[in-house]
């Protein structure tokens, strides 16, 4: 599997280095510039945003990997996601946090603070979601941090903490 962001995605043989397929439509002149994929268990998950004319989506879609057909597509919300797989579930961070199901996209949960935060790359250990996150705006009088790390319930997506952090945080967690 490649991911470039002029050519889109492509699917290569491992032992040829043949083309099996391309989805240009994934690159700088689709309809959709996505980050780096996740495969697991035969699906190639990614999200990105999908440039429209006049508007933005932020957007997570499952393709088959032996044909790169879509399976399904969840528009989230209007700006940029970021996802993590975990088991059964997808992750996604924006401008709330999601909980959606593998196999069919369907949103399980979503979590947010309101307008102004972003979440960033989720990371999943022993059923906690970890998500840096950004409040956009000013604090009152100049002082705090803007940036926080939220530890959610992975099944229900329920906050147990939040963290004030002085550094943009992307957690990174080992047993």
């Amino acid at each position: 599997m490649l991911h470039s962001r002029r050519l889109g995605l492509l699917a290569l043989d491992t032992a040829s280095g043949s083309l099996l397929w391309q989805r240009a439509d994934l690159g700088e002149h689709g309809d959709l510039q996505a980050g780096l994929p996740i495969v697991g268990d035969g699906v190639i998950y990614l999200s990105g945003i999908v440039a429209e004319s006049t508007s933005s989506a932020g957007v997570v879609l499952a393709m088959d990997v032996r044909t790169g057909r879509e399976r399904w597509r969840a528009v989230l919300e209007p700006a940029e996601v970021y996802i993590s797989l975990a088991g059964p579930m997808l992750y996604a961070g924006g401008s709330s946090a999601y909980g959606l199901r593998a196999s069919d996209g369907h949103v399980v949960w979503h979590f947010g603070y309101g307008s102004g935060t972003q979440f960033y790359q989720p990371v999943v250990a022993a059923g906690v979601i970890f998500v840096g996150s950004t409040d956009v705006g000013l604090h009152p009088f100049g002082i705090g941090s803007h940036d926080f790390l939220n530890a959610l319930d992975a099944r229900t997506g329920q906050l147990y903490w939040r963290m004030p952090s002085a550094f943009d945080i992307t957690p990174l967690v080992a047993a």
